[in-house]
């Protein structure tokens, strides 16, 4: 698997940006190229509409932290793309809601997995999307010698997506969906991924960003690392459903030290979960079963176990967890595992498949 790497030492968020752009132009290219056609096709957005769509978005975003404004705006300037298109393409998933992307998306199975003494853990994730985009996939570290240390899986062109920071604090995300999710009123998701990614010391912080920070999409935001500030207290995990009226948990317990996840809500909400309601309904509650068998089973998976977990083709009536592109499928429709990513807490280490 081909994956760009950067790394980011620029203490300005503009220049990091505009070095980003400049050394990653092609892969924010094909980012640009493919949500334009996804965005065109699936909800009829055309150029001016982006453009429109992607002020209010900037206008958002520069009110919740002004600095990733600044350095989507660098990223533009770098790779020679309009500002308005990308600062749009960072809150891809709001103006994807409603349309056939958010109501059919196959994609995505996590979960994290603590030791026994609940000392470390590794928190993994398979990501599944639009095979299109998997020019645009690179793993980015970013460290100005100051705070700011981490590093994210994403799309070239959006600020973050899974990753960890020098904290040992880890983050994955699954699509979710309601019939409340639209519109641009709230921080998009993939922001408040790398303003979690950038502050979190512990998974008790990440908990209170994520519940605290308004939201207009819905998604799964799954999180390990350490309990405490004094590192004392051992790691945690839980999964963190956000949706536009709320957050559910789902967490850990004294004899389930694993938290898994697909691509519906675990718990009761006050909206109607149209991913499981819809054509995807059986491959999201397939993969749960399957991903909830193995870990009851096998409650101490370490690293290598879990990447063959991740990795299951599935069977006669077995659900996949890996997803295999079907070209012959609409071209909206098709959807594929573009990589499997695993964080070990709280060591930060990271490795990918």
């Amino acid at each position: 698997m081909t994956v760009a790497t950067h790394r980011s030492s620029e203490r300005h968020p503009a220049d990091r940006g505009l070095q980003f752009g400049r050394a990653q132009s092609r892969a924010v290219a094909n980012t640009v190229a493919v949500y334009q056609r996804m965005l065109r096709e699936d909800r009829g957005l055309g150029s001016s509409d982006v453009g429109e769509r992607g002020r209010e978005a900037a206008a958002r975003i520069r009110a919740f932290r002004p600095a990733l404004a600044e350095e989507i705006e660098g990223i533009a300037s770098g790779a020679g793309q309009a500002p308005d298109v990308l600062f749009a393409i960072n809150a891809r998933t709001e103006l994807l809601a409603g349309g056939l992307v958010a109501g059919t998306a196959g994609e995505c199975s996590t979960v994290a997995v603590l030791d026994r003494q609940r000392a470390s853990g590794v928190l993994a994730q398979n990501w599944d999307f639009h095979p299109d985009l998997a020019a645009s996939r690179v793993l980015w570290t970013v460290d100005d010698g100051d705070e700011r240390r981490f590093t994210t899986f994403t799309e070239a062109g959006i600020l973050a997506k899974i990753g960890s920071n020098a904290h040992g604090v880890a983050l994955a995300i699954n699509f979710l969906a309601t019939d409340l999710d639209g519109g641009l009123d709230g921080v998009p998701v993939h922001v408040l991924c790398r303003a979690l990614l950038e502050e979190a010391r512990t998974v008790g912080e990440a908990r209170e960003l994520i519940a605290r920070t308004p939201v207009s999409a819905s998604v799964c935001m799954t999180v390990a690392g350490p309990d405490g500030l004094d590192g004392t207290a051992g790691v945690a995990a839980c999964a963190l459903e956000r949706w536009p009226g709320g957050t559910e948990e789902q967490g850990t317990g004294p004899d389930r030290p694993w938290v898994a996840h697909t691509n519906h809500f675990l718990d009761s909400i006050a909206a109607r979960d149209t991913l499981a309601d819809g054509p995807s309904g059986p491959s999201t509650h397939g993969r749960m079963d399957r991903l909830v068998a193995t870990l009851e089973g096998a409650p101490a998976l370490e690293g290598r176990q879990i990447a063959e977990l991740l990795g299951s083709r599935g069977g006669p009536g077995v659900s996949p967890i890996f997803q295999t592109d079907d070209p012959t499928l609409p071209w909206l429709e098709r959807c594929a595992t573009l990589a499997t990513i695993g964080l070990e807490v709280p060591s930060g280490r990271l490795w990918l498949v």
